[in-house]
């Protein structure tokens, strides 16, 4: 990518955060979906809840994002000296060590930098704090208490007034000289700089909620300028104590549950703590210096709304300026904005408000198929005020980085937002981020909106050229333990030591497991396990130890994921095939995670919306993956029924079938002879190189052409249509003489297996012999087709078949290519190729002769299917049952589809079949499973103390009060009747 002058890059970042100790698990708990709201303990509500709230400085509700023990700071480390700790502002400490992980991030822990050109601009708010209050408690509430108790208790001798004097002071943190600079907010940025040696500008601004993205933009102008060549900015909000809470409940702008932004439930924003920062260089620089850059800064725009109806009230106005002021003068279009990280914080005004905003600027109402995926990352860690800009941008970043589309927890969106029928969607699962590969560079956008009217925008952008073996930083479900040894006796061994090793450590990386075991040399005797956790690999490792040892089977496979085969290590029994299935495999929201895991997965459907980007008004991914929400019944309707025509499908059925027969190769896993069903021959030519088409380019044309034979003919005025009927269950004689009945007027699409017929027939035909059937109890299910594919009755239209395959460059196969249509192998010569890939078109669909001639003349014994569901898996085994063989599906629609692949290499392995499982752990960043060394524990790293101090007396104190007063002792309970 060529950077602009004006580019900035994120080169680092580091961030804590409600149930994330740092970025990556941040991330991961993201795309899990994990919510971290819950009730304050009672030692942080400090007896000011109150469900009915009827006073100022009581709260109605204890549902807050806490850090907790995740606000951990070693001061040796930063050299800080540790009994100043207590009676600091928390923010100081956590900006400073996130500041430093940051900079790590960037690769610049030990690297060496200009520091005189490096700077640092942090957003905090003015929110009362622990060191606040202990300051102001120490400095004034302790002396105005010792006023009130001489007027309250006159009698008091000025002995027992110094006692309670020194253990009110005593209750509270000590004020050490060297906690006076940690009680000056701006310090915060000064210790950064003091202890990282920074020597470029260091300040602090307070913008409310927009803190965080307003500091970036000044980091921006600041590079932009050329006096800075790197700058840290951020956002810290350490203590959320319910003081703060007290102003809002005053509001009425706290929930009394969760947060649920443009939820229809939506009631008020749940506040919280946290902190991150960023590493910024101007993109140029970056490059120049090796760096990893994360995303791209492109435009900021800043407004304030001005004269509001109220000081706390969103102006739409004051919004959309903000919006305006990003996209115009950097000349983006905000159509080519794919996210936006919403302000979203779940109070109904303000979402509508911004929701108004952003459709005002962005336009885009009526689209067919909404574009802009909306989200609030707050729906999961609450409002973190100056942090929460921080918490926005690093999800956004990786969400570009990583190519994916983040969930945000909704239930059912706000009708009163107006989102159905606009260009957004509010976007409530973790799903591939599909992007024309010939487009412009995916885009995201983030809002912040602060209280008083302050209004910040960012625009951000891919980085195109990031490295093809990054991490994806998605968490996988499932994973596969592949095991071998010499004897069965040696593999049960090795099952039960590696039970008992889990055992004894619940918390090792199963990851690491798995990379630990496929790194081995696999020997005759195999064990896979397909397992969703710790307890569940435990379990079915105890499972297969019994079966091994018990004899009674060589080989085991079932459906809880359990393989093995205790004779392995001779050469795999017979030819492997690889079939494609053909249109109605396809279905929506398939193949997701696989595009999740693997880039290179989801980039071919990337090229799939390349290839259809100024044909199609909606793209091939728009169909497969259709936004969750905000879709209209009848566009929803329209994306199911057109998914299935024979355009879409397809398309999107090569595109699937392509990226798993590529995603198999990875894993070194090859075949003696591929076939194609129905519209999957076309897959095959592909996959088999009889389509010579290699670059990205030459497959977008290809799709093209591809597509428009299909236009052509499903177009054409002399198409033959009818109805396709679906048969199983019936007797394969029974339905023949059925059929018979017809006098050729039905016909025999496809010969699926012995109980699967697809019949094809004028209506009224149809309807009739789908009676007679059911009377037989036949399943008939007619299809949402309506032409003669695949029957005589095409025949007519073969020359402008040819026509079209005559553009196509056809070349001899490398894989020997079986035809369904011929019962035989695709000749060699381009010509021939050509005359019978056409003739498919109007030839039945032979797959149950096509298995059976595999199986009997070729020695067929393992057949995989490659694309999606498992269709033909079904009818292999229904077409070979009693016989030996294995049907493998590389998905199934009931299943995830990296459990399935799973499932696919370890029957495959276990058959003796050479697997190379590095891909599995390529696109990952994985613990080792090593027994991992003693960890050091530092002795000074301690949690910081970041609930508000309380005064107080000790009991021994209290009772020589009460004896030198005259009061006696303290009443034993609460209720009993006070002293005279």
């Amino acid at each position: 990518m060529a950077s602009q002058p004006d580019d900035i890059a994120i080169i680092g970042m580091a961030c804590v955060l409600p149930g994330a100790k740092d970025r990556d698990v941040f991330w991961e708990n993201i795309l899990a979906k994990r919510c971290f709201i819950q009730d304050g303990p009672a030692e942080w509500a400090q007896g000011t809840f109150d469900e009915t709230a009827p006073e100022p400085e009581r709260i109605y509700t204890r549902k807050v994002g806490l850090l907790g023990s995740l606000a951990e700071f070693d001061p040796v480390e930063f050299g800080v000296v540790p009994n100043a700790i207590p009676s600091t502002e928390p923010d100081h400490f956590l900006a400073l060590k996130l500041a430093a992980a940051a900079l790590k991030d960037a690769g610049y822990g030990d690297r060496a930098f200009d520091r005189t050109t490096a700077g640092v601009i942090l957003g905090r708010g003015a929110t009362p704090n622990r060191a606040s209050a202990n300051g102001f408690q120490t400095g004034m509430a302790v002396d105005q208490t010792m006023e009130l108790l001489k007027k309250l208790l006159p009698e008091m001798d000025e002995a027992t007034r110094e006692q309670v004097r020194q253990g009110l002071k005593d209750s509270l943190p000590t004020l050490v000289p060297e906690a006076a600079p940690g009680l000056v907010a701006n310090v915060a940025v000064g210790r950064i700089a003091n202890r990282l040696d920074l020597q470029g500008p260091s300040y602090l601004i307070d913008a409310a909620c927009s803190s965080t993205l307003i500091a970036v933009e000044l980091a921006m102008k600041e590079l932009r300028s050329g006096q800075s060549r790197m700058m840290l900015a951020g956002g810290v909000q350490a203590s959320m104590p319910p003081q703060v809470y007290m102003l809002f409940c005053k509001l009425n702008a706290l929930s009394r549950d969760a947060i649920r932004p443009f939820d229809v439930n939506a009631n008020g924003t749940i506040l919280s703590e946290g902190a991150g920062f960023l590493v910024l260089k101007r993109l140029a620089d970056a490059q120049a210096d090796g760096d990893t850059i994360y995303a791209v800064l492109k435009a900021a725009g800043i407004a304030s709304d001005g004269r509001a109806q109220g000081l706390l009230t969103p102006r739409l106005e004051g919004e959309m300026l903000a919006v305006q002021r990003a996209y115009g003068p950097a000349n983006i279009d905000p159509a080519t904005v794919g996210l936006v990280e919403a302000h979203g914080t779940g109070i109904p005004i303000g979402d509508q408000t911004e929701v108004a905003a952003l459709r005002g600027t962005f336009g885009g109402d009526g689209a067919t198929v909404p574009t802009h995926a909306i989200g609030s990352v707050k729906s999961m860690i609450g409002h973190c005020i100056p942090a929460a800009g921080v918490a926005s941008l690093i999800k956004t970043a990786l969400a570009l980085h990583y190519k994916i589309l983040p969930p945000t927890l909704c239930g059912e969106v706000n009708p009163a937002l107006g989102l159905e029928g606009s260009s957004f969607y509010v976007n409530t699962e973790t799903r591939p981020w599909i992007h024309p590969s010939n487009a412009e560079p995916r885009r995201a956008g983030i809002n912040a909106f602060g209280f008083g009217g302050i209004n910040a925008h960012l625009v951000l952008e891919e980085y195109p050229e990031t490295p093809a073996e990054q991490s994806s930083g998605f968490t996988w479900p499932t994973e596969l333990f592949a095991l071998s040894a010499e004897t069965p006796e040696a593999l049960a061994a090795s099952a039960d030591e590696i039970r008992t090793e889990l055992v004894r450590r619940p918390d090792a990386s199963l990851a690491g497991l798995s990379q630990h075991l496929a790194a081995a040399p696999s020997l005759g005797c195999r064990l896979a396990i397909i397992a969703s956790g710790t307890d569940d690999l435990v379990a079915k490792l105890e499972n297969a130890a019994g079966k091994i040892r018990d004899g009674k089977r060589r080989r085991l496979q079932n459906r809880s994921g359990i393989y093995f085969d205790l004779n392995a290590s001779a050469a795999p029994e017979g030819k492997v095939a690889f079939l494609f299935p053909g249109q109605g495999s396809q279905y929506q929201n398939m193949l997701a995670d696989l595009c999740l895991a693997f880039p290179e997965f989801r980039h071919e459907f990337d090229m799939s919306d390349a290839a259809f980007t100024g044909f199609w008004d909606v793209l091939p991914s728009q169909y497969a993956w259709p936004p969750p929400t905000c879709l209209k019944p009848e566009t929803a309707k329209m994306l199911a029924d057109k998914f299935l025509s024979i355009d879409v499908a397809t398309e999107t059925m090569f595109t699937a079938g392509v990226a798993m027969f590529r995603l198999l190769s990875s894993f070194g896993l090859r075949c003696d002879i591929m076939t194609g069903h129905s519209t999957g021959e076309y897959t095959s030519l592909a996959a088999s190189g009889a389509v010579d088409a290699t670059g990205d380019d030459e497959r977008v044309a290809l799709k093209r052409k591809l597509n428009a034979i299909y236009h052509e003919v499903n177009t054409a005025e002399n198409l033959p249509r009818g109805s396709l009927l679906t048969v199983g269950a019936v007797d394969p004689e029974a339905l023949a003489l059925e059929v018979a009945r017809f006098d050729g007027r039905i016909h025999v699409a496809m010969d699926n297996c012995p109980h699967q017929k697809v019949l094809f027939g004028q209506p009224e035909d149809i309807t009739v012999l789908a009676e007679r059937l059911r009377t037989l109890g036949g399943l008939c299910q007619q299809l949402p087709f309506n032409y003669a594919y695949h029957t005589s009755l095409l025949e007519p239209m073969r020359e402008t078949l040819l026509r079209y395959y005559e553009e196509l460059p056809i070349t001899a196969p490398v894989f020997p290519l079986f035809s369904c249509a011929s019962l035989s192998f695709f000749p060699a010569e381009a010509g021939a190729i050509r005359e019978l890939a056409a003739s498919q078109w109007f030839s039945s669909v032979r797959f149950r002769e096509a298995i059976l001639h595999l199986y009997e003349n070729e020695n067929v014994r393992t057949f995989v299917e490659v694309g999606p569901s498992n269709h033909l898996t079904s009818f292999i085994e229904d077409t070979l049952r009693k016989k030996e063989f294995l049907a493998v599906a590389s998905n199934e629609r009931t299943r995830p589809g990296l459990e399935q692949l799973q499932r696919l290499l370890g029957q495959l392995w276990c058959r003796g079949t050479a697997v190379d499982f590095a891909p599995l752990f390529r696109h990952r960043a994985i613990t080792p499973f090593a027994e991992p060394p003693p960890k050091k524990v530092s002795r000074t790293s301690r949690v910081l103390e970041v609930y508000m101090p309380i005064m107080s007396l000790d009991d021994d104190i209290v009772r020589d009060v009460r004896a030198q007063v005259g009061l006696g002792k303290p009443p034993v309970a609460s209720g009993a009747p006070r002293p005279t």
